[in-house]
């Protein structure tokens, strides 16, 4: 068989469709393990920083009846890119949110970072303790999430019929 005719043919076209699939089913893959890698690194330091910044050791038996038993039951991993919540501390750059179920997340405002109130463009200085806010970001390697955007939101307890707090 000629090579020339081999590369023309419908075989190798067929052989090259299959393999430019399957780089692309790999690619999506290794997508999805990098998102999840991402995700779970960022559980794994935020509940480093948590148990150091309040002085509960992980013993095995703590581990066993708390945070290590919840993931086997399918519990979900914290949300690394943003919070939702109250602000419980302001001490600028960093912001402490506290979210309806009682944690609280770091959140690190940078220079880029833009703070609004309704339609409105505010100064990080009027973020005050028991703003509600919304606050989106990228996780960082202290466990903190670098927030690309806060919004000061009504408080949600003067709704009718709502509570931000689970009684």
């Amino acid at each position: 068989m000629n090579y020339k005719n081999f590369f023309q043919s419908k075989n190798f076209r067929r052989i090259i469709w299959g393999v430019g699939i399957l780089i692309a089913i790999l690619a999506v893959f290794q997508a999805g393990m990098f998102v999840g890698y991402r995700k779970a690194g960022f559980s794994y330091r935020w509940g480093d920083n948590y148990y150091r910044a309040f002085g509960e050791h992980r013993t095995g038996e703590r581990m066993m009846g708390g945070r290590m038993m919840d993931s086997f039951r399918g519990k979900d991993f914290t949300n690394s890119n943003g919070a939702i919540g109250r602000i419980a501390s302001v001490n600028l750059p960093i912001l402490t949110i506290e979210n309806t179920d009682g944690v609280e997340k770091i959140i690190l405002i940078k220079d880029d970072t833009v703070v609004r109130r309704f339609r409105e463009t505010v100064k990080t200085d009027s973020l005050k303790i028991g703003d509600f806010v919304v606050a989106i970001g990228a996780p960082n390697n202290s466990a903190q999430v670098e927030a690309k955007i806060i919004r000061i939101m009504p408080n949600p307890e003067s709704f009718v019929g709502t509570s931000t707090r689970n009684k």
